[in-house]
């Protein structure tokens, strides 16, 4: 059951989404600090939040910034409620991009790049970047082989941009983009990102 504290807390973000992202909004700190209860509430106003006078783009921004204070604090509270039937698992995924990554979050950051769900790949893939390991490095490979473009796209430009995302196991399906011609001519820029990545690597 979420506490009454969280929705407290919650209810007054979604009153005033402008002042959740200043950093020196004492509510952050204290729901982060929450962990499964902050993320029961921000579920709770996602899946139902009366946005007001609000842009809806707002609130979930800053509902979106609560969950990577959560994910700052104590991943594990978002790491259990990671399943691609969950409503707001696009989110979760997200915000895990500002977690410690330690080996859990990487491990369920690379089941979630390949998800059925497109969106939740897309997500898992940015939030591998963000965290900026060579584990994470690993774990993004497979989005290269993505069959949605703006997946594949992410895992093509970390590695053509820095060097930490040039694992081995990045050569060989770097190579199948290079020589595919349906990519050159249908998706230049991932065919072109490729290309220059492998120049990097060979």
């Amino acid at each position: 059951m979420t506490s009454a504290r969280a929705r407290e807390i919650v209810a007054r973000i979604v009153a005033s989404p402008v002042d959740a992202l200043r950093r020196d909004n004492p509510d952050l700190g204290e729901i982060a600090s929450l962990g499964p209860d902050a993320v029961d509430a921000v579920a709770e106003a996602m899946n139902g939040t009366e946005t007001r006078d609000h842009h809806p783009h707002q609130v979930v921004e800053a509902l979106t910034h609560v969950l990577s204070e959560v994910a700052k604090a104590d991943p594990g509270a978002l790491l259990a409620r990671l399943d691609a039937a969950e409503p707001n698992a696009t989110v979760y995924v997200s915000a895990l991009g500002s977690a410690k990554p330690d080996p859990a979050v990487i491990a369920a950051l690379g089941r979630m790049v390949t998800s059925e769900d497109a969106t939740i790949r897309y997500a898992a893939a940015n939030a591998l970047v963000a965290l900026h390991t060579p584990e994470a490095a690993a774990a993004l490979v497979p989005a290269l082989s993505d069959a949605y473009g703006p997946v594949q796209f992410v895992a093509v430009q970390a590695i053509r941009d820095d060097d930490v995302f040039r694992v081995p196991d990045a050569v060989p399906p770097l190579r199948r983009i290079v020589a595919d011609s349906r990519v050159k001519r249908m998706a230049p820029e991932i065919w072109e990102q490729a290309r220059q990545a492998l120049e990097e690597m060979e």
